[in-house]
């Protein structure tokens, strides 16, 4: 018996911390000038970080599980999967 399983994505969304630094903070005499070349070529002027928080990424990331549940509206009882994206994970081995 051949049975048909498929999945479907339903909703996106996204958790960052709410400390945040500005790129030219950062700037010296050294080195200013290329932090303000790259603000200028990436539009990026600055960042977010978890450091010195009490704060982890999994803990971000089950604030946006729970933002994508209420804003789509699903039973929790119907997911089989949640897939979770970071660029800078807290350890390198066992992945977080």
């Amino acid at each position: 018996m051949n049975m048909l399983y498929y999945s479907e994505i339903i909703g996106i969304t996204s958790a960052t911390s709410k400390q945040k630094y500005r790129n030219i903070d950062y700037a010296n005499e050294n080195n200013e000038r290329q932090i303000k070349r790259v603000i200028s070529s990436t539009g990026i002027e600055e960042r977010r970080s978890l450091v010195g928080r009490d704060i982890r990424l999994v803990d971000l990331a089950i604030v946006a599980a729970k933002n994508v549940i209420e804003n789509t509206e699903i039973d929790k009882q119907d997911i089989c999967v949640l897939l979770y994206l970071t660029q800078a994970p807290e350890f390198n081995t066992p992945s977080t």
